[in-house]
């Protein structure tokens, strides 16, 4: 894995960190579980991304699934929060 992918990693996992637990001490926001599945979808999607030669297109598979679900119900959140 290269080095900015390691950076950009990290900040994501940061961001998903604190929004966990903004989640906890927000139990009901929809603006905060929209970000939530949005961040954890970009979170996956780096992960695909530096995996994506070594793994099987069953996996493969499986990310592209986690990815798109996660922004999926992330936007559905943010739009139902509107």
């Amino acid at each position: 894995m290269s080095t900015l992918t390691i950076i950009i990693s990290l900040i994501i996992l940061a961001v998903y960190i604190f929004l966990l637990v903004a989640k906890q001490n927000n139990k009901s926001n929809p603006k905060t579980n929209g970000m939530l599945m949005v961040v954890q979808g970009a979170l996956w999607t780096v992960i695909a991304v530096s995996n994506w030669a070594e793994n099987t297109v069953v996996n493969r598979s499986c990310y592209i699934i986690v990815i798109v679900l996660s922004f999926i119900c992330g936007i559905r959140e943010l739009i139902k929060q509107q």
